[in-house]
């Protein structure tokens, strides 16, 4: 899955997000992004619909790349209640 949010996110997302319901998971493997910054790495807040942060992680540091590739899997817990109103929102930030 391909999406492209010039408002949310600078550059191009490539990801698939599985959920899984019986464990009350929500996975969110981040794949691929493209035209970022210089050694970059990515914030991921899963938010409640309000905005109020209730999950932060963050992926390795991809060095000397604007391209980087995260085959990297987060896997958030949230009650079956709570999933439908649940917001990931990603953040690209840079090291100095």
């Amino acid at each position: 899955m391909t999406n492209y949010c010039p408002n949310i996110y600078p550059g191009l997302l490539r990801h698939h997000s599985p959920h899984c319901y019986k464990s009350n998971l929500f996975s969110d493997p981040l794949k691929t992004l493209r035209r970022l910054k210089l050694n970059p790495y990515v914030k991921l807040y899963l938010r409640k619909e309000n905005g109020e942060r209730i999950v932060k992680k963050k992926t390795h540091v991809r060095r000397a790349t604007v391209n980087p590739v995260y085959n990297e899997s987060f896997v958030f817990e949230l009650p079956e209640t709570k999933m439908d109103n649940a917001v990931i929102d990603l953040q690209e930030l840079k090291t100095s």
